[in-house]
């Protein structure tokens, strides 16, 4: 199986089919993952919270072999979405689109594009959290995206954690029909939050294959 890195995962990338389902578009500047490519670097020590947005991954004293780090061209995206290591042009990997999938999490919610500028990036701030309406456990799962990569998720943790996240909702038990009508407005707008989440975490091209023929060597 081969791994592509979409470098430029945001909401205007992605489009609702005549199916209903949610697809991504525009394969410009995606490009296959090549074990050609790779070259390790250290992670952070453990037990480091894995909040250092200004994580070198060149630069940091070895505790253990960190893979997901190639050569690739930086600056390479919308701005607005991209990672810290890639602005900077650090060597980076498929948790560069995990990064940008938080920043989509966060403009999902808050209903408008993320402002900061590059240089605001690099220095370490991100999109104002607690964001209303977000579940604390998906203003977790952001917090997480924003890490350095070593720390960020995987898609398939992302996928996982917001199919609980959906199985929570449909089982919540409202005491009183007070509560019930209360929730109703914001149930359904969460619930429309994360089925569309969810879906873009299931057809993220970091494990994908069937877009291989549609990506430039």
């Amino acid at each position: 199986m081969c791994s592509i890195l979409f470098r430029d995962l945001k909401t205007e990338n992605v489009a609702q089919n005549h199916y209903g389902a949610f697809q991504l578009l525009d394969f410009g500047l995606a490009k296959e993952v090549k074990e050609k490519d790779r070259f390790l670097a250290a992670t952070p020590e453990e037990g480091d919270s894995g909040n250092d947005t200004d994580y070198d991954v060149t630069l940091q004293p070895c505790c253990k072999e960190y893979e997901d780090v190639y050569k690739m061209t930086g600056l390479t995206g919308t701005m607005r979405i991209m990672s810290p290591e890639v602005l900077q042009c650090h060597p980076y990997g498929l948790s560069a689109d995990v990064y940008s999938y938080g920043i989509m999490l966060w403009e999902v919610f808050q209903g408008e594009r993320n402002r900061l500028s590059p240089p605001e990036i690099i220095k370490g701030q991100r999109p104002e959290l607690p964001v209303l309406g977000m579940p604390s456990r998906i203003e977790s799962l952001v917090k997480k995206c924003y890490g350095v990569p070593a720390f960020r998720p995987t898609f398939a943790m992302l996928s996982q954690e917001l199919e609980y996240q959906l199985i929570e909702f449909h089982q919540a038990e409202w005491p009183t029909e007070a509560d019930t009508n209360l929730s109703i407005g914001l149930d359904k707008g969460i619930m429309r939050r994360l089925e569309y989440l969810r879906e873009l975490s299931l057809r993220s091209l970091a494990t994908s294959t069937s877009a291989v023929t549609a990506v430039e060597n």
